[in-house]
C-alpha cells in the first residue's frame, strides 16, 4: 500500500497555519513542509487576508478553527 503522509512528502512546500494548530504546523514540518504562521483573530477576515498576503506564495492554507467554533458555542454536546 503506498504511504501517502511518508517523509518528505511536502518537501518544497509552504503550508501556512492559522489558529492554534500546533498539532498541524509539527506535522506539516515532520513531512517536510516549510511551516508559517498566522496568530490573532480568525473571526477578522481581512486581518487574516492581510496577514497571508503579507507572507508571499503560500501552497497550502490551514484554518484551526477549533478554539473559535467552540467559543461560538458550536460542537457536540
Amino acid at each position: 500500500m503506498l504511504d501517502v503522509l511518508r517523509p518528505g512528502v511536502l518537501e518544497g512546500l509552504t503550508v501556512c497555519v492559522a489558529g492554534d494548530g500546533a498539532a498541524e504546523r509539527e506535522r506539516a514540518a515532520a513531512l517536510g513542509a516549510r511551516v508559517v504562521t498566522v496568530d490573532g483573530q480568525l473571526a477578522d477576515e481581512d486581518a487574516v487576508g492581510l496577514a497571508v498576503g503579507a507572507l508571499g506564495h503560500i501552497d497550502v492554507l490551514v484554518v484551526d478553527a477549533a478554539s473559535a467554533f467552540a467559543a461560538a458555542g458550536g460542537g457536540l454536546s
